[in-house]
């Protein structure tokens, strides 16, 4: 009888591992693949993308994004909290804000229109399915007075997000800009891997 039970223990140690070593491998090949992100910075209601001034007199910088992120791994992925941050050679400055509407006049000035940016319910965090793909039109902004001009002065702009295990993410997307001097600026014709 002792004989009887070690052949079944040492039958389902055969059949386990192997069924351990195979789930392990399969999770392996699932995060093979990448994120990838593609973006153009578009027009909104104001007009270009880049630097505008308001009737108080405070510089905005106002950056309309479109994003198309593609998930090409076989598990699901989390982009969390995306935003572009400002930056003076490698100095940080600050973040953006993300917007999460607009109101606009309609040409015959009696109403407005809203439009919404972000995902659902206007968050600017994704989860990503599988092999998929998701389209994204964000608005951020960020303004400053005058007198602030050569404390936060700028010449680069990176995307930057958290993943899943909250790991920050960060891509350059323009650079050689002539910060708060930089007037409005036309929308990106074709779409720009982030690299």
């Amino acid at each position: 009888m002792g004989k009887e039970v070690l052949l079944i223990v040492i039958g389902a140690i055969i059949g386990f591992v192997p069924s351990v070593c195979i789930l392990i491998v399969e999770r392996i090949f699932d995060q093979i693949g990448k994120i990838k992100v593609y973006y153009k910075f578009i027009s909104c209601n104001q007009g270009s993308w880049g630097v505008y001034v308001t009737e108080d007199q405070l510089l905005v910088l106002m950056l309309p994004t479109v994003l198309e992120i593609q998930n090409t791994t076989n598990s699901t992925k989390v982009i969390r909290d995306l935003r572009i941050e400002i930056y003076k050679g490698n100095k940080f400055i600050s973040k953006t804000l993300p917007i999460e509407y607009t109101n606009k006049e309609i040409p015959n000035g009696s109403q407005t229109e809203t439009e919404s940016y972000g995902v659902e319910n206007n968050s600017y965090s994704v989860v990503l399915e599988p092999r998929s793909i998701k389209k994204v039109k964000c608005l951020f902004a960020y303004k400053i007075k005058q007198d602030e001009i050569d404390k936060m002065d700028f010449d680069s702009l990176f995307l930057r997000y958290y993943d899943e295990k909250d790991k920050k993410i960060k891509y350059l997307a323009k650079n050689n800009l002539d910060g708060w001097k930089m007037s409005t600026t036309l929308p990106d014709v074709d779409w720009i891997l982030l690299k």
